[in-house]
């Protein structure tokens, strides 16, 4: 077992050994190739998943300019809905009023009819 370049970094951070505190680092016996091998296959993995934080990102971000929208949409209705009931305070004096109306549109009504 040989430590290589990176353990001796972490050998001058820890004075008692590297190896003491689990830190050692080792060379595995292979070969250039396939050293090659497992770089070439974990930059493609990395790759993979950098495209997949991308499209998940995205979909995300579609996500919540739907929301934003529908959002921004709703609040405009609920002000019309507001502006439109902001006077129905004076719809239980109508009642009263329709009342009112209705006995004076009988009375002109018999008064026009005995007339004719």
């Amino acid at each position: 077992m040989k430590i290589n370049d990176s353990g001796k970094a972490i050998a001058a951070r820890y004075p008692d050994g590297p190896q003491r505190w689990g830190l050692g680092m080792i060379e595995l016996a292979i070969t250039d190739s396939e050293r090659t091998l497992w770089a070439v296959t974990l930059d493609f993995l990395g790759v993979v998943v950098l495209i997949v934080v991308v499209v998940l990102l995205t979909i995300l971000h579609r996500l919540v300019q739907r929301v934003d929208t529908n959002v921004a949409a709703t609040w405009e209705m609920a002000k019309r809905v507001a502006s439109n009931t902001a006077t129905t305070w004076q719809l239980n004096g109508t009642a009263a009023v329709l009342k009112r109306s209705r006995r004076e549109a009988l009375i002109h009504d018999d008064f026009l009819s005995k007339k004719l």
